[in-house]
């Protein structure tokens, strides 16, 4: 039998008048488009020092290394995309792709307009052999390179897009076979 009980978020917080004021001056900051790191006093310079630190790692194949800056800073300030783009290339690095998906999204949220981290999205995906998403992804990066400084990209995106979709095409044809092939057999 087990009598453990789960955690309340508010846990202990809450035990005294001066934890609840606390907490719910925390809450009310970052409902105010507040950052935990201004709670915690982080400057402009503290967010480039770590992210020089974290990119250095990075580029150093580091990248278990360069995440835990990466999730420090993106925690700590959500609203700088560098931040939350530069976890998820980690989290893909490390093959960890259904969370650099989820990195790259909160990435594209704060800026609609950039195809990039759409573009890092359909690599993890087609990784994951999720190709049919990965084409639709694909489909979006293409649609929405239409400045000369996205030119480099839309290459990559419909190259990428055409080897997707022989391989949905493949997959298409051998599944039918295989379906043609049981009936046909029976």
């Amino acid at each position: 039998m087990d009598d453990s009980k789960p955690v309340e978020p508010r846990a202990g917080v809450t035990d005294n008048p001066a934890g609840e004021a606390l907490w719910d001056q925390v809450v009310a900051h970052i409902a105010q488009g507040g950052t935990l790191g201004e709670l915690r006093g982080l400057t402009p310079q503290h967010y480039e020092a770590m992210y020089f630190i974290g990119h250095n790692l990075y580029g150093q194949s580091k990248f278990k290394e360069a995440a835990t800056v990466f999730a420090f800073l993106a925690m700590n300030n959500p609203y700088d995309r560098r931040f939350s783009q530069a976890l998820g290339s980690c989290k893909q690095m490390l093959g960890e792709y259904a969370q650099a998906i989820t990195w790259y999204s909160a990435s594209s949220v704060l800026d609609m307009t950039d195809p990039v981290p759409t573009f890092h999205t359909a690599e993890c995906l087609a990784a994951m052999g999720q190709l049919e998403d990965a084409r639709d992804a694909l489909d979006m990066v293409v649609k929405h390179c239409r400045t000369e400084k996205h030119d480099a990209l839309k290459a990559r995106a419909q190259a990428m897009l055409e080897i997707v979709q022989n391989a949905v095409q493949t997959q298409a044809a051998a599944g039918q076979s295989a379906d043609t092939g049981s009936v046909g057999g029976a």
